[in-house]
């Protein structure tokens, strides 16, 4: 739970990692897929991933009561909190048979 929380952080642009080395460690962490079909993110072989699992903990701790659906709610919420108007112009309203 912890390392997902903090992949989605990171791929959904919440985090920013901004340290040299836990940027290195992050191009070394990957998804392993245990016999049982069971994953977790792990470093390769004969690397480090203590900086990530240490950014993890803070992340979690941090952000531990936040609501995802309230996080993403406010960032892509519009100034006037109304969904965007749908531009149609580009298509064509008819069918061709």
């Amino acid at each position: 739970m912890l390392l997902n929380r903090f992949e989605d952080a990171i791929m959904g642009g919440w985090l920013k990692v901004n340290s040299p080395m836990a940027v290195r460690q992050l191009s070394t962490w990957v998804r392993k897929i245990s016999q049982s079909g069971r994953s977790k993110l792990d470093h390769v072989s004969g690397q480090h991933d203590d900086n990530l699992r240490g950014l993890a903990m803070a992340y979690f701790t941090r952000h531990s009561f936040d609501v995802l659906v309230n996080r993403q709610t406010s960032k892509f919420a519009t100034p006037e909190d109304k969904p965007p108007e749908l531009v149609t112009d580009w298509c064509e309203n008819t069918i061709t048979l």
